[in-house]
């Protein structure tokens, strides 16, 4: 007898913040000696960023969309795999833009 193991959706919505910013971080981390060439008025401020990841989360979740149904067309006939639901393929997203940073 086997069992259904679910994927817990409040983990991985919770994951997506910190590997969001994970990311921010590490475009916008330089050398120490590039510091004197910043211009501030340039950098995002606090409210810009807000707004960057209020349009990046719902681009995210259609991007999960798309991930899931490109997935559930190729994988399964090339290597026999079962599909997969709508949860499991923004898990794979989020592991792939952690990995790919």
């Amino acid at each position: 007898m086997t069992e259904k193991k679910n994927i817990n959706k409040t983990a991985l919505i919770l994951h997506t913040i910190p590997i969001w910013f994970f990311i921010f971080l590490n475009e916008t981390e330089m050398p120490l000696w590039y510091e004197d060439y910043i211009n501030p008025e340039e950098a995002l401020s606090m409210l810009e960023n807000v707004i960057l990841f209020a349009i990046t989360l719902p681009i995210m979740f259609l991007v999960a969309l798309w991930f899931k149904s490109l997935f559930n067309i190729i994988i399964p006939k090339i290597f026999n795999f079962r599909d997969i639901n709508y949860w499991e393929a923004y898990g794979l997203l989020l592991l792939s833009l952690f990995f790919g940073m």
